[in-house]
């Protein structure tokens, strides 16, 4: 298994030594029609479009933004008249409610209340993700709709999305991170 470069080129490769032809580079995620019903069953108070997501969990702790950094995006979202959707497995709750209560706008925390076919659903239907470089920032990139993504991984090079127009990708180890995501949220808000 190769242990340099993108991880998608280092699958692909491996495919290809096993001689699996490629189907080319593209993430996909269908969108199933009992998603889009148990979402709907979720009856949440949404306007495609309307919503921005914010999913502040990574598997790892090391990968986790500042609640804070995370809420004060949240309220810029708030004040350019989006609503702010917070998502995570049920062992994120904490991380949620930790922005929940550092931002100064209301927001709906759907921590441990969605599967991962109504979260697929729910990104689709916003209008951004904004989350660490974690499992969501792949749905997004799959379902080629926009997101910021906050990197704290050491090879940011082997995981990033690799369509950058539309998953842009800043890097938390910077000084200027915040700036960076609010600069990046404020111009896909438009």
């Amino acid at each position: 298994f190769p242990t340099r470069g993108h991880e998608i080129y280092c699958h692909l490769a491996l495919m290809e030594f096993l001689g699996i032809p490629s189907q080319g580079e593209d993430l996909e995620y269908p969108i199933f029609a009992e998603d889009v019903q148990a979402f709907d069953a979720l009856d949440l108070p949404l306007t495609p479009g309307g919503y921005v997501c914010i999913h502040p969990g990574a598997r790892a702790a090391v990968r986790h933004w500042d609640a804070v950094n995370f809420a004060r995006v949240g309220d810029l979202c708030a004040e350019a008249g989006f609503d702010v959707v917070l998502t995570g497995v049920e062992a994120e709750r904490h991380l949620t409610r930790a922005v929940a209560d550092a931002m100064h706008h209301d927001v709906l925390d759907l921590a441990g209340k969605t599967t991962l076919g109504t979260v697929g659903v729910l990104i689709q239907q916003s209008r951004l993700l904004i989350c660490n470089d974690t499992g969501v920032s792949h749905l997004a990139a799959a379902l080629r709709h926009p997101s910021v993504v906050i990197s704290l991984t050491q090879d940011q090079s082997r995981w990033n999305p690799l369509d950058a127009s539309v998953n842009q990708v800043v890097d938390g180890h910077q000084e200027d991170a915040l700036p960076q995501a609010l600069a990046r949220v404020g111009w896909w808000l438009g």
